[in-house]
């Protein structure tokens, strides 16, 4: 039986979730919060019972991309193989054709992988790879010099967070790599105001960079743009030293960047510097019906 997710599943789920998914094992309250999450912000997410549950399936919504869902699921090992994975994604797929959801996706780090193959075998598509690069020698990173024309700066949380969707939307708007934040998204996600470095040209805001640090010392920049009318004169170069400089300050002993494959000047800048490819991400996708 396939049917909607129902609070009281949320332990046997979140243990069915942790048994698939060893390498991103989660509390019961983090499962919880995943689910609810994904429930209030417009997603769905259904069970496999028999009447025990042995799977799931999970449709949330990706930020900045009307339509698209990002899905996640799975059955228990003892059952797989056995017709109901499949069974489970033609159900899902035909229920999503009474939404407003036209495309689902999947991020997987190799195309040989289970996942892969399954989703493969059922019309998924490559809709674009993702490498993620990675630094860990700042010593030949040199402070920028721009004199009092070009500085790095932060503000006040409310005007960090709206000065940053106007300029990513004037760096990325039009481009395949495009994903917007929508401003909550983004007031929700950035409890810090120093984590988002803007580089100004005459006082005037012309980039951006979005740094974080976690409790094991990586750091992670992302994203970073320049306003196209200031691209191809060197502030992006400058701007991913400083951002660099500020993480390494901060205790960073490397550094993370992603960048969307066929985004070579992006990849060309960042291996300059030193970053090395670390890891592609490839993102299979299908259609569920026709975009309006």
């Amino acid at each position: 039986m396939i049917r909607p997710y129902v609070a009281e599943d949320a332990r046997r789920l979140a243990a069915l979730h942790n048994r698939v998914f060893t390498d991103r094992g989660t509390t019961l309250d983090g499962f919880r919060e995943w689910v609810e999450g994904t429930l209030d912000s417009g997603g769905l997410v259904w069970v496999v019972a028999e009447p025990q549950l042995i799977g799931f399936a999970l449709i949330r919504p990706v930020p900045g991309l009307q339509g698209v869902g990002d899905l996640t699921g799975c059955i228990v090992p003892e059952r797989q193989r056995k017709g109901l994975g499949s069974r489970l994604l033609r159900f899902v797929i035909e229920e999503l054709k009474s939404t407003d959801f036209w495309q689902i996706a999947h991020c997987v780090t190799s195309l040989d992988s289970p996942a892969a193959s399954f989703l493969r075998q059922h019309d998924f598509f490559v809709e674009h790879e993702e490498w993620l690069l990675e630094l860990d020698d700042f010593s030949g990173f040199a402070e920028i010099h721009g004199g009092q024309s070009l500085r790095l700066q932060t503000f006040a949380r409310e005007t960090a967070v709206s000065l940053f969707c106007r300029l990513y939307e004037e760096s990325f708007n039009g481009l395949p790599w495009n994903e917007p934040f929508e401003r909550s998204e983004v007031w929700e996600t950035l409890p810090d105001s120093r984590d988002m470095l803007f580089l100004t040209l005459n006082g005037d805001p012309i980039g951006f960079a979005w740094i974080g640090l976690d409790a094991n010392g990586k750091g992670l920049i992302e994203p970073l743009g320049i306003v196209r009318a200031e691209q191809r004169k060197g502030y992006g170069r400058a701007l991913l030293l400083r951002s660099v400089q500020e993480l390494a300050q901060r205790g960073a002993k490397r550094v993370e960047i992603g960048a969307w494959l066929n985004n070579k000047a992006a990849i060309h800048l960042y291996t300059s510097l030193g970053f090395r490819h670390r890891k592609t991400f490839t993102y299979l996708a299908a259609n569920v019906k026709k975009r309006r």
